[in-house]
């Protein structure tokens, strides 16, 4: 089910003014937008710049997790990975922002060096976290002010999201590759941090829409809450109906741009896993969280003009009464499987 929480991003959710993750690594990933504007003036090619940035900072985190558990030869993977995005980004720049590019190779290297050897604590750390403000540095040279507006920092976590769950779908079908789940847990990682300086405290406790992207947050961390596998895996269309509907809010309440899901899944398929999530939010008591979830379902999924999607339609909307009225769980949960088995005629 997707509503399932990870004790990762609960601590997460619980302590909003702790930064978790790359934050604490990196001063200044997680710092709020200075602006809040819409992303019409933002080019494609500052949206790369800034998207493959933060995936390298992502990775970077990963190799630090997987150093604080004694696992060197893992890290040293996702430190590779880090400079592979650093080098293809670097080339397609012309020489822009050297220095910054020098001192994250250097920084890079230097971390590689340390987990090589081992021994020094904290050490591994340390370099990586002047290369994060190495990236910082080029962000601010290459995308300039604007990386402080709040539609190109929600952007930057729709990629990330998108990136992860392709990843992720990647990772699980057929053989499991750590590699892409890491890559994919990375980019999940650094979406958070990103996040977390989009919205205030007050607007997280207080806000349904908030609320809302933060549990789809969660439900994708269920799905990746650590840099080693979960036991057992979550559907791919799981993780990618959560990263498509998140990038819904994230367009309404920032003015990102949306970026198309690479997911092979049909959107219309996402129905039923975020009528579930609609479900659980409900029998959490977060009745304010379900009806707007249930809303960018309705407005962005729904429906096909065929019979199948009349009757769908209808259904959805006895269940958005039901829920505004305060009905039973029991009643919200027999209108949900009702529009679930609608959803899947309607498919």
């Amino acid at each position: 089910m997707l509503n399932s929480r990870s004790p990762v991003l609960a601590l997460c959710l619980s302590t909003a003014l702790i930064a978790c993750g790359p934050g604490a690594l990196v001063e200044g990933a997680t710092a709020p937008p200075r602006e809040r504007d819409n992303a019409v003036d933002i080019t494609s090619e500052q949206l790369e710049v800034g998207s493959r940035l933060a995936s390298l900072r992502g990775q970077n985190l990963v190799s630090v997790e997987l150093y604080k558990r004694h696992q060197s030869a893992e890290a040293l993977l996702a430190v590779a990975r880090s400079r592979e995005y650093a080098r293809s980004l670097q080339l397609s720049v012309d020489g822009e922002a050297q220095a910054g590019f020098t001192t994250l190779s250097s920084a890079i290297d230097a971390a590689t060096r340390r987990l090589r050897r081992g021994g020094v604590s904290g050490a591994p750390i340390e370099a990586l976290a002047t290369a994060g403000k190495a990236t910082l540095q080029i962000e601010s040279e290459l995308v300039g002010v604007t990386s402080r507006l709040a539609a190109y920092k929600a952007t930057i976590v729709i990629s990330l999201v998108n990136e992860a769950a392709i990843l992720y779908e990647s990772a699980v079908e057929g053989p499991f590759d750590h590699e892409d789940y890491r890559a994919a847990y990375g980019s999940l990682r650094e979406a958070k941090n990103i996040h977390e300086g989009l919205a205030t405290v007050l607007e997280e406790n207080t806000n349904d829409e908030a609320r809302a992207a933060d549990i789809l947050l969660a439900a994708i961390f269920g799905a990746m809450p650590s840099s080693d596998p979960p036991i057992r895996l979550l559907p791919p269309d799981e993780v990618s109906a959560a990263a498509y509907i998140l990038g819904v809010f994230l367009a309404d309440n920032y003015g990102a741009v949306p970026t198309p899901s690479r997911s092979l899944t049909p959107p219309l398929f996402y129905i039923f896993p975020l009528l579930e999530e609609v479900l659980g939010s409900y029998e959490s008591g977060e009745a304010g969280v379900a009806d707007v979830l249930l809303e960018k379902v309705r407005a962005s999924l729904c429906c096909p003009s065929t019979s199948a999607g009349d009757a769908l339609e209808i259904e959805l909307a006895r269940l958005s009464k039901a829920i505004r009225s305060g009905a039973a769980d029991l009643d919200i949960a027999t209108l949900v499987e009702r529009s679930s088995e609608l959803a899947a005629d309607a498919t």
